[in-house]
C-alpha cells in the first residue's frame, strides 16, 4: 500500500512533468455527450426560510408523496404530478430516509450520542405516512447522519446506504429482512487517495434498482483546502465546502464493487452561485425522478448561521432509464 507521503511525492513529480511539457495540470475531462437529466423546474422554495425535499419522491396510485422541510419542520407533501399544487400535512416523520412497501411506511434515521460526534440508528414505522412511531434502536454500531433506504423486492431485503463517520467520511452498507434488525454496517465506498488529496469526502448515496443494476447519486463534500471541516469560518475559496452529485453503479447493490460513471464528473450541474447540491431519486415507470436540495451558502456552521436569504430550495429532474443505461 502507498502512504500519504508517497502520493504527495507522486503529485509533485506529475506537476513538474506538466510544467516541463507546458500542459494544463488539471485539464477538465471531455464534455459528456450522454443525455443529461431534464430539469422539470422548482418544486419548493421560500423567501423567508429553508424549504426543501429530503427524501426521494414516492409514487402510489397516481399520487406523488414528498417528505420535505417547511417552516423548520418535517412535512408530508402530496401532489398529482410531483411538481406543483402541493397539499401539506403536519407529520412527526423522521428526518432520515423513508420508504413505502406493501401498505407500510418504514423510516430510518440517526440519533446523536451526546459528546461523541457519532449516532445510533433508529427505525420507525407508520400506517399512513403521517403518524410515526419508533420501533427499534441499534446501539451496537455507530454511524453518521445521512442514510438512504431501498426496498429490494427480488432479494426481499431492506438495503440501507449510510454515511460512516471516520475521516474521510465514507459510504457504508447494511441490510435487514424486517427493517428493524440490521446487519453490521461495512464500508462499500471511500474516497481514493487522489480524491483525498483534493479534500473530497463521501456524504451520502441515494440508490435506485433497475434491470441494469443499481445506480447511485453519490454526494461528495469538498472540505476546506487544509482539511478543515464544517467549523471553518470565512474567507473561503471557490471549491471549499461545496457539495456535488456524481453517478455511481453496482451490479449487486451491496458489498460488491461500486464505480463512478460519467468520466468522474458531476452528474448534475451546479449553477455558478450554488454551493451545495444534494439529490435523491426513485424509479417511476420508465424514468428516474430526481429531487434536489440546493443552496447558495457554503456547507459550514458559519454559513448556516448566516443564511442572509440564501435559503435551501428544491427542484425536480428526470431521465429515461434507457438513457441512464448509456452511462454504463
Amino acid at each position: 500500500m502507498y502512504s500519504d507521503e508517497d502520493f504527495t511525492k507522486l503529485k509533485s513529480k506529475v506537476s513538474r512533468l506538466y510544467t516541463y511539457l507546458n500542459l494544463e495540470e488539471d485539464p477538465p475531462p471531455p464534455p459528456s455527450t450522454l443525455p443529461a437529466p431534464t430539469p422539470l423546474g422548482s418544486i419548493f422554495s421560500s423567501s423567508t426560510g429553508d424549504r426543501f425535499a429530503y427524501n426521494p419522491q414516492i409514487y402510489i396510485n397516481g399520487t406523488f408523496h414528498q417528505y420535505m422541510i417547511k417552516d423548520g419542520k418535517p412535512t408530508f407533501a402530496v401532489s398529482g404530478d410531483g411538481l406543483s399544487n402541493w397539499s401539506y400535512l403536519s407529520t412527526n416523520a423522521p428526518m432520515g430516509s423513508i420508504c413505502y412497501n406493501n401498505n407500510m411506511w418504514l423510516g430510518n434515521a440517526h440519533r446523536w450520542i451526546p459528546g461523541t460526534g457519532l449516532a445510533e440508528t433508529m427505525s420507525y414505522a407508520s400506517n399512513n405516512g403521517v403518524d410515526w412511531a419508533a420501533v427499534a434502536v441499534d446501539r451496537n454500531q455507530t454511524c453518521g447522519e445521512d442514510r438512504n433506504l431501498l426496498w429490494d423486492e427480488d432479494s426481499r431485503l431492506w438495503r440501507c446506504y449510510i454515511r460512516r463517520q471516520p475521516k474521510p467520511r465514507t459510504i457504508g452498507y447494511m441490510e435487514s429482512t424486517n427493517g428493524r434488525i440490521w446487519s453490521t454496517a461495512k464500508t462499500i465506498m471511500m474516497p481514493d487517495p487522489i480524491e483525498q488529496s483534493y479534500n473530497q469526502q463521501y456524504y451520502h448515496n441515494s440508490v435506485i434498482k433497475t434491470p441494469r443494476g443499481y445506480f447511485g447519486l453519490l454526494n461528495i463534500y469538498h472540505t476546506g483546502n487544509a482539511g478543515q471541516d464544517v467549523e471553518q469560518n470565512p474567507p473561503y475559496t471557490a471549491d471549499e465546502h461545496t457539495i456535488d452529485v456524481y453517478l455511481v453503479h453496482s451490479e449487486r447493490g451491496d458489498f460488491a464493487t461500486w464505480r463512478k460513471l460519467n468520466n468522474g464528473v458531476p452528474f448534475l450541474t451546479r449553477k455558478a452561485s450554488e454551493q451545495q447540491l444534494f439529490a435523491w431519486w426513485s424509479v417511476i415507470g420508465s424514468k428516474a425522478r430526481i429531487v434536489d436540495a440546493v443552496s447558495d451558502r457554503k456547507h459550514t456552521t458559519y454559513e448556516n448561521s448566516n443564511a442572509n436569504g440564501r435559503y435551501y430550495h428544491s427542484r425536480a429532474w428526470e431521465i429515461l432509464l434507457t438513457d441512464l443505461y448509456l452511462y454504463l
